[in-house]
């Protein structure tokens, strides 16, 4: 399937409260164009040390499964929660903090979350159904 804002602002707004107690303030949600980097979660830090602004991006170039988008979704999301209430610790984006998650979430929910995302599989989509979605969602360019 084709990843949409809606399905990510959805996969989000479940597992945030099925896992996160709903304790993750909800970033902007995006897709990029990637074909090496499934998902990111990027970041604005302020002069106080605070989170200004944060994205959870996925990118629109492989056709997803639903269980390969969630567990990348969750993979971000984890990133999200380390920053935003463990400050990194220093350990690194995939250090102790954020294994430490992954693993409690994986065995509590039965996912299957990892650190480096395994590409061999996925299916890239054909760039004329990336052109469409682009100008579905461009329109106001032409």
């Amino acid at each position: 399937m084709i990843v949409t804002i809606d399905m990510l602002h959805q996969i989000f707004m479940r597992w945030n409260e099925q896992y996160f107690d709903n304790s993750l303030p909800k970033p902007k949600l995006a897709l990029h164009c990637s074909v090496t980097v499934p998902g990111k979660y990027d970041y604005t830090i302020d002069e106080y040390g605070d989170i200004q602004r944060d994205c959870i991006s996925i990118s629109k170039s492989f056709d997803w499964d639903e269980e390969h988008l969630v567990d990348v979704v969750l993979h971000e999301m984890i990133h999200e929660y380390v920053y935003e209430f463990h400050h990194d610790k220093g350990d690194g984006p995939h250090g102790q903090s954020f294994q430490y998650v992954m693993n409690i979430i994986n065995n509590k929910f039965g996912r299957h979350i990892t650190i480096d995302h395994d590409l061999s599989n996925m299916k890239r989509v054909k760039w004329t159904y990336r052109l469409a979605w682009w100008l579905s969602n461009n329109r106001h360019y032409l």
